[in-house]
């Protein structure tokens, strides 16, 4: 029985694990950052490869880790890369996931 076990099955990273993980990190604390300044709307431009124009200057935003994000991000940019991977579970046992508007 497979029930609760995921399984992945497929995965490319752009970038190195040490950079994976920097870039998690601070997309985690700069998703804090915004939801405590209350800017949900500006969360998809932890993910751009041009993320310093929608996020610096958004109070108590830290705009380092916000540029360091940038230059990570334009590593996954770049032609031939992505961040991507193909994860298989059953339906019943799909993660909780709440989508921003």
């Amino acid at each position: 029985d497979r029930r609760g076990r995921r399984q992945l099955l497929w995965q490319q990273p752009a970038l190195s694990p040490d950079q994976e993980e920097e870039l998690r990190a601070l997309q985690r604390q700069v998703w804090t950052e915004l939801l405590t300044a209350g800017r949900p709307d500006l969360i998809t431009a932890l993910g751009s490869p041009i993320a310093r124009v929608g996020l610096v200057g958004v109070d108590g935003v830290d705009a380092a880790a916000v540029e360091r994000i940038e230059v990570l991000n334009q590593l996954v940019a770049d032609p031939g890369d992505c961040r991507c991977a193909v994860i298989v579970f059953n339906a019943d046992d799909a993660p909780a996931v709440e989508f921003l508007r």
